[in-house]
Protein backbone atom coordinates (compact mmCIF):
# COMPACT_ATOMS: atom_id res chain seq x y z
CA UNK A 1 0.00 0.00 0.00
CA UNK A 2 2.82 2.21 0.74
CA UNK A 3 4.48 1.46 -2.07
CA UNK A 4 1.38 2.36 -4.57
CA UNK A 5 1.15 5.96 -2.00
CA UNK A 6 4.63 6.67 -3.35
CA UNK A 7 4.38 5.52 -6.71
CA UNK A 8 1.37 7.78 -7.03
CA UNK A 9 3.14 10.69 -5.27
CA UNK A 10 5.88 10.18 -7.50
CA UNK A 11 3.72 10.22 -10.65
CA UNK A 12 1.56 13.31 -9.58
CA UNK A 13 5.33 14.91 -9.04
CA UNK A 14 6.68 14.21 -12.55
CA UNK A 15 2.95 15.54 -14.12
CA UNK A 16 3.20 18.58 -12.09
CA UNK A 17 7.31 18.97 -12.69
CA UNK A 18 6.68 18.19 -16.46
CA UNK A 19 3.66 21.02 -16.34
CA UNK A 20 6.11 23.10 -14.90
CA UNK A 21 8.50 22.91 -17.87
CA UNK A 22 5.51 23.35 -19.98
CA UNK A 23 4.54 26.72 -19.02
CA UNK A 24 7.72 27.98 -17.89
CA UNK A 25 8.93 29.37 -21.49
CA UNK A 26 5.59 30.69 -21.64
CA UNK A 27 5.67 32.58 -18.16
CA UNK A 28 9.15 33.66 -18.52
CA UNK A 29 8.36 35.18 -22.13
CA UNK A 30 5.15 37.23 -20.35
CA UNK A 31 8.10 38.42 -17.81
CA UNK A 32 10.36 39.30 -20.16
CA UNK A 33 7.71 41.03 -22.43
CA UNK A 34 7.04 42.95 -18.97
CA UNK A 35 10.29 44.10 -18.01
CA UNK A 36 11.03 44.96 -21.60
CA UNK A 37 11.34 48.73 -21.89
CA UNK A 38 8.98 50.47 -23.80
CA UNK A 39 9.38 51.98 -27.18
CA UNK A 40 8.30 55.31 -28.22
CA UNK A 41 5.82 55.48 -30.57
CA UNK A 42 6.70 57.10 -34.11
CA UNK A 43 3.35 59.59 -33.52
CA UNK A 44 4.87 60.26 -29.83
CA UNK A 45 8.08 60.59 -31.48
CA UNK A 46 7.27 63.20 -33.68
CA UNK A 47 5.64 65.03 -31.03
CA UNK A 48 8.76 64.73 -29.03
CA UNK A 49 10.58 66.12 -31.64
CA UNK A 50 8.29 68.92 -32.66
CA UNK A 51 8.63 69.86 -28.62
CA UNK A 52 12.48 69.98 -28.53
CA UNK A 53 12.76 72.12 -31.69
CA UNK A 54 10.48 74.39 -29.02
CA UNK A 55 12.76 73.96 -25.97
CA UNK A 56 15.67 74.24 -27.39
CA UNK A 57 14.59 77.30 -29.85
CA UNK A 58 16.05 80.28 -30.43
CA UNK A 59 16.85 82.55 -26.93
CA UNK A 60 14.91 85.50 -26.62
CA UNK A 61 17.50 88.23 -27.05
CA UNK A 62 18.50 86.39 -30.78
CA UNK A 63 14.55 86.58 -31.67
CA UNK A 64 14.60 90.11 -30.46
CA UNK A 65 17.93 90.87 -32.58
CA UNK A 66 16.29 89.34 -35.55
CA UNK A 67 13.17 91.42 -35.73
CA UNK A 68 14.94 94.45 -35.05
CA UNK A 69 18.24 93.90 -37.51
CA UNK A 70 20.99 94.56 -35.21
CA UNK A 71 22.33 92.27 -32.29
CA UNK A 72 21.90 93.80 -28.51
CA UNK A 73 23.88 91.36 -26.39
CA UNK A 74 26.43 94.58 -25.57
CA UNK A 75 23.07 96.62 -25.01
CA UNK A 76 21.57 94.76 -22.33
CA UNK A 77 25.10 93.58 -20.90
CA UNK A 78 25.49 97.32 -20.44
CA UNK A 79 22.29 97.62 -18.00
CA UNK A 80 22.91 99.62 -15.17
CA UNK A 81 22.61 97.40 -12.15
CA UNK A 82 20.10 100.11 -10.51
CA UNK A 83 18.04 98.99 -13.35
CA UNK A 84 18.64 95.60 -13.09
CA UNK A 85 17.93 95.42 -9.27
CA UNK A 86 14.84 97.46 -10.18
CA UNK A 87 14.11 94.94 -12.64
CA UNK A 88 14.15 91.74 -10.56
CA UNK A 89 12.02 93.17 -7.65
CA UNK A 90 9.16 93.75 -10.32
CA UNK A 91 9.66 90.49 -11.59
CA UNK A 92 9.18 88.66 -8.37
CA UNK A 93 6.24 90.98 -7.28
CA UNK A 94 4.61 89.51 -10.63
CA UNK A 95 5.14 86.32 -9.34
CA UNK A 96 4.25 86.07 -6.12
CA UNK A 97 0.65 87.08 -7.42
CA UNK A 98 0.93 85.81 -11.14
CA UNK A 99 -0.01 82.59 -10.78
CA UNK A 100 -2.84 82.96 -7.77
CA UNK A 101 -4.59 85.38 -9.99
CA UNK A 102 -3.97 83.74 -13.47
CA UNK A 103 -5.14 80.61 -11.85
CA UNK A 104 -8.50 82.05 -10.51
CA UNK A 105 -10.15 82.51 -13.90
CA UNK A 106 -8.63 79.03 -14.85
CA UNK A 107 -10.87 75.78 -14.44
CA UNK A 108 -9.37 72.77 -12.89
CA UNK A 109 -10.56 70.69 -15.77
CA UNK A 110 -7.86 68.30 -17.77
CA UNK A 111 -8.03 68.53 -21.58
CA UNK A 112 -9.48 72.00 -21.69
CA UNK A 113 -8.47 73.46 -24.80
CA UNK A 114 -5.78 76.29 -24.74
CA UNK A 115 -6.84 79.58 -26.38
CA UNK A 116 -2.84 81.00 -26.87
CA UNK A 117 -4.15 83.91 -29.40
CA UNK A 118 -6.59 85.40 -26.97
CA UNK A 119 -3.63 85.51 -24.42
CA UNK A 120 -1.28 86.79 -26.70
CA UNK A 121 -3.48 89.88 -28.06
CA UNK A 122 -3.84 90.77 -24.42
CA UNK A 123 0.00 90.75 -23.63
CA UNK A 124 0.29 92.33 -26.86
CA UNK A 125 -1.83 95.11 -26.25
CA UNK A 126 -0.88 95.88 -23.09
CA UNK A 127 3.08 95.65 -24.59
CA UNK A 128 1.70 98.98 -26.43
CA UNK A 129 0.35 101.27 -23.75
CA UNK A 130 3.39 100.20 -21.60
CA UNK A 131 5.78 101.20 -24.22
CA UNK A 132 4.17 104.85 -24.21
CA UNK A 133 5.44 105.09 -20.74
CA UNK A 134 8.50 103.68 -20.95
CA UNK A 135 10.51 102.22 -18.06
CA UNK A 136 7.87 103.93 -15.37
CA UNK A 137 5.43 101.61 -16.33
CA UNK A 138 7.17 98.55 -15.95
CA UNK A 139 5.98 97.87 -11.81
CA UNK A 140 2.58 97.89 -13.25
CA UNK A 141 2.88 96.08 -16.93
CA UNK A 142 4.83 93.07 -16.18
CA UNK A 143 2.74 91.93 -13.17
CA UNK A 144 -0.20 92.54 -15.47
CA UNK A 145 1.56 90.47 -18.59
CA UNK A 146 3.03 87.76 -16.52
CA UNK A 147 -0.44 87.26 -14.88
CA UNK A 148 -1.80 86.60 -18.76
CA UNK A 149 1.55 84.48 -19.90
CA UNK A 150 1.25 81.96 -16.77
CA UNK A 151 -3.41 81.74 -17.13
CA UNK A 152 -1.88 80.74 -20.72
CA UNK A 153 0.44 78.64 -19.61
CA UNK A 154 -2.33 77.07 -17.59
CA UNK A 155 -4.16 76.54 -20.39
CA UNK A 156 -1.69 74.38 -21.69
CA UNK A 157 -0.98 72.41 -18.95
CA UNK A 158 -4.35 71.36 -18.54
CA UNK A 159 -4.73 70.80 -22.47
CA UNK A 160 -2.08 67.85 -21.51
CA UNK A 161 -3.64 66.76 -19.04
CA UNK A 162 -2.17 68.52 -16.29
CA UNK A 163 -4.54 68.35 -13.12
CA UNK A 164 -4.14 72.57 -11.50
CA UNK A 165 -5.48 71.38 -8.46
CA UNK A 166 -2.31 69.87 -7.32
CA UNK A 167 0.36 72.02 -5.97
CA UNK A 168 2.96 70.11 -8.13
CA UNK A 169 1.19 70.81 -11.96
CA UNK A 170 0.89 74.76 -10.41
CA UNK A 171 4.62 74.91 -9.73
CA UNK A 172 5.13 73.66 -12.89
CA UNK A 173 3.32 76.45 -15.00
CA UNK A 174 5.99 78.80 -12.85
CA UNK A 175 8.73 76.67 -13.96
CA UNK A 176 8.17 77.09 -17.43
CA UNK A 177 9.30 81.01 -17.20
CA UNK A 178 12.39 79.67 -15.59
CA UNK A 179 13.22 77.92 -18.46
CA UNK A 180 13.06 80.92 -21.04
CA UNK A 181 16.86 81.83 -20.22
CA UNK A 182 20.00 81.39 -18.46
CA UNK A 183 21.27 82.94 -15.22
CA UNK A 184 24.96 84.06 -15.95
CA UNK A 185 25.74 80.77 -12.87
CA UNK A 186 24.62 78.42 -15.23
CA UNK A 187 26.86 76.25 -16.62
CA UNK A 188 26.57 74.81 -20.60
CA UNK A 189 24.48 72.06 -18.67
CA UNK A 190 21.63 73.85 -17.76
CA UNK A 191 21.24 75.96 -20.65
CA UNK A 192 19.58 72.73 -22.20
CA UNK A 193 16.07 72.00 -21.32
CA UNK A 194 16.91 68.81 -19.18
CA UNK A 195 19.75 70.59 -17.73
CA UNK A 196 17.13 73.51 -16.75
CA UNK A 197 14.74 70.83 -15.25
CA UNK A 198 17.45 69.37 -13.25
CA UNK A 199 19.08 72.31 -11.59
CA UNK A 200 15.20 73.46 -10.51
CA UNK A 201 13.87 69.91 -9.89
CA UNK A 202 14.78 69.72 -6.08
CA UNK A 203 13.92 73.39 -5.10
CA UNK A 204 10.14 72.62 -6.80
CA UNK A 205 9.74 69.13 -5.61
CA UNK A 206 10.28 70.37 -2.00
CA UNK A 207 8.03 73.16 -2.79
CA UNK A 208 5.14 70.64 -3.92
CA UNK A 209 5.47 68.36 -0.91
CA UNK A 210 5.17 71.50 1.28
CA UNK A 211 1.99 72.92 -0.11
CA UNK A 212 0.66 69.56 -0.21
CA UNK A 213 1.43 69.25 3.40
CA UNK A 214 0.23 72.37 4.38
CA UNK A 215 -3.29 71.91 2.69
CA UNK A 216 -3.68 68.79 5.02
CA UNK A 217 -2.87 71.18 7.74
CA UNK A 218 1.22 71.29 8.59
CA UNK A 219 3.04 73.87 9.21
CA UNK A 220 1.90 77.14 7.11
CA UNK A 221 5.33 78.83 7.63
CA UNK A 222 7.68 76.74 6.71
CA UNK A 223 5.60 75.81 3.43
CA UNK A 224 5.68 79.54 2.23
CA UNK A 225 9.40 79.62 3.04
CA UNK A 226 10.12 76.90 0.59
CA UNK A 227 7.86 78.16 -2.12
CA UNK A 228 9.79 81.61 -1.85
CA UNK A 229 12.71 79.92 -2.22
CA UNK A 230 11.27 78.06 -5.39
CA UNK A 231 10.02 81.19 -6.91
CA UNK A 232 13.57 83.35 -6.77
CA UNK A 233 15.08 80.64 -8.67
CA UNK A 234 12.50 81.02 -11.05
CA UNK A 235 12.56 84.82 -10.97
CA UNK A 236 16.65 84.83 -11.15
CA UNK A 237 15.86 83.14 -14.57
CA UNK A 238 12.76 84.47 -15.50
CA UNK A 239 14.60 87.87 -15.26
CA UNK A 240 17.03 87.82 -17.18
CA UNK A 241 14.47 87.65 -20.32
CA UNK A 242 12.30 90.58 -18.53
CA UNK A 243 16.13 92.64 -18.34
CA UNK A 244 16.37 91.71 -22.10
CA UNK A 245 12.83 92.96 -23.52
CA UNK A 246 13.07 95.97 -20.88
CA UNK A 247 16.00 97.08 -22.18
CA UNK A 248 15.27 96.28 -25.73
CA UNK A 249 12.73 98.79 -25.64
CA UNK A 250 15.04 102.03 -24.77
CA UNK A 251 17.33 101.25 -27.95
CA UNK A 252 16.39 103.10 -30.97
CA UNK A 253 16.09 100.53 -33.75
CA UNK A 254 14.01 98.03 -31.16
CA UNK A 255 11.92 100.89 -30.51
CA UNK A 256 10.95 100.96 -33.90
CA UNK A 257 9.34 97.77 -33.32
CA UNK A 258 6.88 99.19 -30.65
CA UNK A 259 6.28 97.54 -26.93
CA UNK A 260 3.43 95.61 -28.58
CA UNK A 261 5.39 93.57 -30.71
CA UNK A 262 8.16 92.91 -28.13
CA UNK A 263 5.51 91.81 -25.82
CA UNK A 264 4.18 89.58 -28.77
CA UNK A 265 7.37 88.22 -28.95
CA UNK A 266 7.60 88.03 -25.31
CA UNK A 267 4.44 85.99 -24.79
CA UNK A 268 5.15 83.86 -27.81
CA UNK A 269 8.73 82.77 -26.33
CA UNK A 270 7.08 81.16 -23.50
CA UNK A 271 4.01 79.63 -25.00
CA UNK A 272 6.23 77.75 -27.41
CA UNK A 273 8.49 76.69 -24.16
CA UNK A 274 5.06 75.56 -22.74
CA UNK A 275 3.96 73.41 -25.76
CA UNK A 276 7.05 71.84 -25.02
CA UNK A 277 7.10 71.10 -21.62
CA UNK A 278 4.03 70.12 -21.02
CA UNK A 279 4.18 67.57 -24.07
CA UNK A 280 7.08 65.99 -22.68
CA UNK A 281 5.66 65.64 -19.60
CA UNK A 282 2.78 63.90 -20.52
CA UNK A 283 5.03 61.54 -22.56
CA UNK A 284 6.78 61.18 -19.43
CA UNK A 285 3.23 59.84 -17.71
CA UNK A 286 3.18 57.22 -20.59
CA UNK A 287 6.87 56.02 -20.65
CA UNK A 288 8.47 57.22 -17.99
CA UNK A 289 11.08 60.08 -17.73
CA UNK A 290 14.23 57.79 -18.72
CA UNK A 291 12.18 56.60 -21.72
CA UNK A 292 11.37 59.85 -23.32
CA UNK A 293 14.82 61.41 -21.87
CA UNK A 294 16.71 59.46 -24.00
CA UNK A 295 14.87 59.50 -27.15
CA UNK A 296 14.45 63.32 -26.52
CA UNK A 297 18.91 63.23 -26.45
CA UNK A 298 18.65 61.50 -29.64
CA UNK A 299 16.62 64.06 -31.48
CA UNK A 300 18.74 66.30 -33.75
CA UNK A 301 16.87 69.48 -34.23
Amino acid sequence: MLAAAASRDASRLGGNLKHELAIRPVREGAQRRWAAPMTVSDAHLEELRIAKGRLEATPFLIKVANAVGQPLDRTVAALPSGAREAILTATRAALDKGLEWALATVGTTRGTKSRPWLHTTVVTASGGVGGAFGWSALAVELPFSTIVMLRSIATIAQENGEDLRTPEARLQCLAVLSYGGPTSADDAAETTYYGSRAALSTTLQRAATQLTAALRGSEASRAARVVAAFISKVAARFGVVVQQKAIAQTVPVAGAIGGAALNHLFIGHFQQIAQGHFTVRRLERIYGEAVVREAYASIEV
